[in-house]
């Protein structure tokens, strides 16, 4: 019996010291952001302690602990609700138009040199555009031949690697985004593909990437599609400045968490993915119809990103 009472206020111990340390690393990271090495940990597992933090309000209410109950619904919902527009039932994307882009997205992992399982994800997918990360695009170019029937296949080389249907011009190669010109049947879009450093131990080269990234973006005119690995979450400051000025595919059209790292090509991804940091974003111009996250990875430990997008004029 003494033992049992042990184990109880050692849960409500537990809970009482999750709840408090929630609230001081929320507070903590409202006021410095991204800047403070602790907010960036929170970012990349903010789903899984908001599910964890269901588990102590189930709990809490059982042991009719009300107080607690009531910091963790607080917490709760505060974190969760970000993502519940994500699981709401979704209508059938509409038919692919001559006006819609399928954009694809995939950072291969620089070591990967199965080109061969790399095309035939690709391939499958079909994209009209294609944003790689760490791998040239020329690597691929035997391996998608024939992919738009006996339509013209258009790749950079160097720079950043892009493949497409359409013509392409490669604008500016500075790392860590390329610049791209895309010349579609229904007007020139400006495109990057963008593969920031890792924030995890120091975010201000990060922070310095995207903000000159953003000033680009907003002094172009026409379409603009930005797309890649950001090593960055839905949850971190560099998320939160591209949403400023840009529309995002998987928030319009997604479902669920959509997690895209890491796979079991890591060891830490045997079981599955559980941080969501590739994405697409575009301009006005465009509306996303359909978002998703393909289970095939090609032996890469990214999930590779697809977005339809239509564009509004």
């Amino acid at each position: 019996m003494k033992f049992s009472k042990k184990i109880v206020r050692l849960v409500w111990g537990l809970l009482w010291l999750f709840s408090i340390t929630m609230v001081v690393v929320w507070g903590l990271r409202l006021i410095y952001g991204d800047l403070w090495l602790p907010a960036r940990y929170f970012n990349y597992f903010l789903p899984w302690l908001a599910l964890l933090t269901l588990l102590g309000i189930i709990v809490s209410a059982i042991g009719h602990r009300r107080i607690l109950a009531g910091v963790l619904t607080t917490f709760f919902l505060i974190s969760a609700f970000p993502y519940f527009p994500l699981f709401l039932p979704q209508l059938d994307p509409p038919p692919h138009d001559a006006a819609s882009l399928k954009v694809m997205s995939y950072s291969v992992m620089g070591r990967n040199k199965d080109y061969e399982a790399m095309a035939e994800v690709i391939k499958r997918e079909k994209p009209d555009l294609l944003f790689l990360q760490e791998v040239a695009a020329e690597n691929l170019q035997q391996g998608l031949a024939g992919m738009y029937g006996a339509g013209e296949l258009y790749f950079t080389e160097g720079g950043g690697g892009m493949v497409s249907r359409y013509p392409l011009e490669l604008l500016d190669s500075a790392s860590p985004f390329a610049k791209v010109g895309v010349n579609t049947p229904f007007g020139r879009l400006t495109v990057w593909n963008i593969h920031t450093t890792k924030a995890i131990k120091n975010y201000l080269p990060q922070k310095k990437q995207v903000k000159a990234l953003i000033t680009e973006v907003s002094t172009t005119e026409g379409p603009v599609i930005v797309a890649g690995d950001f090593n960055a979450t839905e949850q971190s400051d560099t998320y939160r400045r591209l949403r400023e000025q840009l529309g995002n595919a998987h928030e319009q059209a997604g479902w669920g968490f959509g997690f895209t790292f890491p796979t079991p090509a890591r060891g830490i991804g045997k079981v599955m993915p559980f941080i969501r940091i590739d994405h697409i974003f575009f301009s006005h111009h465009f509306q996303a119809t359909e978002a998703k996250v393909l289970k095939e990875s090609g032996g890469s430990d990214h999930r590779p990103i697809t977005a339809t997008l239509k564009l509004l004029w």
